[in-house]
């Protein structure tokens, strides 16, 4: 989210106010990172990079139906059918997070209930590719310059992201996992934000204690 990485970045220089006696900004910023071991931790989805909403495959998908069964549907009417006929329960939306093989098996699900509903000639795209697909996903326009701010005052940061994908080859792909000091995955950690256990795991990764520690997000 633009405006949580923005006020961080105004904000490195507002937190150092308290240290006295240095000539700039930046001097105090990087004298509280060497007398405290600091961290800022990331969020992904939603703060340091957002989804291409394109769904220019759902409206051509929608239109086919249309036109097969003389319906008059719309783009959300159809995606809920498509849900529906996947038969999603409960117990896999509550571990899409912690085990990278139900996003697979959702995305299966999803993907059969599509190309049946369109056959023979299916959806015509492959929905788990799709979701994570590094391409998709686009930076905040402030990220990079905050990520230099933060490594240039001696701050440690680290990623803390729900998700049951590999989310780390999104920043291989903009070149910027150098910046990152660690990275937390649910589906590999075993717990998710909010859980205690999950910040707990990202600090003990970047070797600061917890009331050291930043958290920036999307969400409370």
């Amino acid at each position: 989210m633009i405006g949580n990485i923005l006020l961080l970045y105004n904000s490195l220089f507002l937190i150092s106010l308290r240290i006295a006696n240095c000539q700039t900004n930046d001097q105090k910023v990087k004298l509280i990172a060497m007398t405290h071991s600091i961290a800022v931790v990331f969020d992904f989805d939603g703060t340091l990079f957002s989804r291409d909403q394109n769904t220019a495959y759902l409206r051509d998908a929608t239109f086919r139906f249309n036109s097969m069964y003389g319906t008059d549907i719309s783009t959300d009417e159809f995606a809920a059918l498509i849900f529906s006929e996947a038969n999603i329960t409960n117990d896999l939306r509550h571990r899409i997070s912690l085990d990278e093989e139900v996003p697979k098996e959702i995305y299966r699900r999803l993907q059969a209930a599509g190309d049946k509903l369109l056959a023979p000639s299916g959806l015509g795209i492959n929905l788990y590719a799709r979701e994570i697909d590094p391409s998709r996903w686009y930076p905040d326009p402030y990220l990079l310059l905050t990520l230099k701010k933060l490594r240039s005052n001696n701050i440690k940061i680290g990623l803390l992201s729900n998700c049951g994908w590999d989310v780390t080859t999104v920043l291989q792909r903009h070149n910027i996992m150098t910046y990152f000091n660690s990275c937390a995955l649910s589906y590999q950690i075993g717990h998710r934000k909010p859980e205690p256990e999950s910040f707990k795991i990202i600090c003990e990764q970047l070797g600061v204690a917890p009331q050291n520690a930043l958290m920036v997000g999307d969400k409370p």
